[in-house]
């Protein structure tokens, strides 16, 4: 956590004048410390980076990711029936469950969901 201004300064959204070692604006308690994004409004970094046509392109590469790696792990969960030797529950359940979460994910994820498993590193 940065430290508390020591100086005055203007709030970004109500332009407000602070006194020195108030982190937060008196008047409507926006951030000393506030981001470019936060300033302009905008919650997603990516959003105001990348123009529409390349969301769209990008978000449907990252859906098709998780589709492929989706049915992956259901067909290894799948197959874990028939080719282990000793049959594992564990890996089969696990592979069920993640391969069905991103398939979930990859058709009826939103696209900051879809980007937020990207960023995590899952791909």
């Amino acid at each position: 956590m940065p430290p508390q201004p020591n100086y005055r300064w203007q709030c970004h959204r109500c332009q407000t004048i602070n006194e020195p070692g108030i982190e937060r604006c008196g008047a409507c308690g926006f951030s000393a410390y506030a981001t470019g994004y936060e300033i302009l409004g905008q919650e997603d970094p990516l959003s105001a980076s990348i123009p529409e046509s390349k969301q769209l392109f990008w978000e449907g590469i990252a859906r098709a990711i998780h589709l492929v790696v989706g049915s992956l792990f259901l067909g290894a969960s799948g197959w874990s029936m028939f080719i282990v030797a000793t049959f594992n529950p564990w890996v089969f359940w696990g592979g069920l469950l993640i391969g069905a979460a991103l398939l979930a994910i990859g058709i009826f994820g939103s696209r900051r969901a879809v980007y937020d498993l990207l960023y995590v590193g899952w791909v």
